[in-house]
């Protein structure tokens, strides 16, 4: 009986630490609002960002307007440090890592559950990047999300998703590219 018990506290235990919770974030600065999801005890949005900066680099993929409502801008990583509405920020690489731990790690299970219609309800998308002279690359294949640690000198921490190869894994780039940001409530 004892053994049942514990077993039931330890279920129920893991159930709350990982329970998801869906929610809204609604951004003042533009009246956005954008689909939230409590993964663990972080709360991440579950949309890529759609803001338009006053200042900054940023690009809708391929220069097309349209892509924004799906995919969201594109940021380069002095403009994705500035970008967050109060009460949310740039997640840091132990936060992207925390993440990824709620499901494994960095491997297919992981990638599969963060995907979109994955069981995470992150609905992570496939938006590609902006690189040098504004050549756009990788839309429905990578899906990149700056992370606030880094140097410029030694490059910038992000998280990648690739369809192709269905990975996800934390590497780092040059801060001049436009990558997609997810935000995370502090």
């Amino acid at each position: 009986m004892k053994l049942i018990y514990s077993i039931i506290v330890l279920l129920l235990a893991f159930n709350q630490t990982f329970a998801q919770q869906t929610g809204t974030l609604k951004d003042e600065r533009d009246g956005k609002v954008y689909k939230t999801i409590k993964i663990g005890q972080q709360v991440w949005m579950a949309e890529n960002l759609a803001h338009k900066p006053d200042t900054g680099n940023f690009w809708a993929y391929n220069n097309n307007e349209n892509n924004i409502a799906i995919y969201g801008y594109l940021y380069d990583w002095e403009t994705a440090k500035q970008i967050a509405p109060p009460g949310w920020h740039l997640p840091t690489k132990e936060e992207f890592e925390i993440l990824l731990n709620n499901y494994n790690g960095e491997n297919q299970k992981t990638y599969l559950a963060l995907i979109k219609e994955g069981s995470s309800q992150m609905n992570i998308i496939f938006g590609g990047w902006c690189g040098k002279n504004n050549r756009f690359k990788g839309k429905n294949n990578i899906a990149s999300y700056w992370t606030t640690d880094g140097r410029e000198g030694t490059g910038i921490w992000n998280c990648g998703l690739n369809s192709t190869v269905k990975m996800i894994k934390m590497f780092k780039l040059v801060p001049t590219v436009g990558l997609s940001v997810r935000l995370i409530k502090d």
